[in-house]
């Protein structure tokens, strides 16, 4: 999750209401996970089809800045460790 956040939320901070307690940044509903330019439904697909995910999206639909439904994308960057599209893609299958 700390991968996520370094390339997903680090900047959010400033979009999400600090005051609110009841706070959702984002919940499985806002992911998309593709192989290259084809979408992956998350929970039909197998867990190998999701480990090869090359793009994530996520859709941020509260922010304090008045932006809805804000989409942030990211490419794999070729390395297992500190990749940002296998970090949210372990999130997705621990969420499961």
């Amino acid at each position: 999750m700390i991968i996520v956040a370094f390339f997903f939320l680090h900047c959010l901070g400033k979009y999400i209401d600090s005051t609110s307690t009841n706070i959702a940044v984002f919940s499985l509903a806002n992911i998309q996970l593709f192989i290259y330019h084809c979408g992956l439904d998350l929970h039909n697909a197998s867990n190998a089809e999701l480990l090869q995910a090359s793009l994530d999206l996520i859709t941020f639909t509260q922010q304090k800045n008045g932006v809805k439904n804000e989409v942030l994308h990211i490419g794999n960057k070729g390395k297992l460790f500190l990749c940002p599209v296998f970090a949210l893609t372990d999130c997705v299958l621990n969420l499961e």
